[in-house]
């Protein structure tokens, strides 16, 4: 597997175990402050993986590639931004 590909992974699990394991610790002790953090991280893990493909593609100096993925997460930054507007 890639380097890029192990990074990417590695975020996406960590992501959806944090929120995992912060929705289960909401759902025990019936706190749902909790529970809305980890649905947070659940939300916030696809953009931390844009951001972690850009730090790849730029330590690989992939100038084309960070280039469009920094335009990927502008759209997804705009579209968060509209949708609470």
């Amino acid at each position: 597997m890639h380097k890029l590909e192990k990074n990417i992974t590695r975020v996406m699990i960590a992501g959806l175990a944090i929120s995992v394991i912060l929705m289960l610790i909401g759902l025990i002790m019936l706190n749902d402050v909790i529970m809305y953090i980890g649905i947070g991280v659940l939300i916030a893990t696809p953009i931390m993986r844009v951001i972690a493909s850009i730090i790849s593609f730029a330590v690989e100096k992939d100038k084309l590639y960070c280039v469009i993925t920094t335009l990927v997460l502008l759209i997804l930054i705009a579209a968060i931004i509209k949708s609470l507007v």
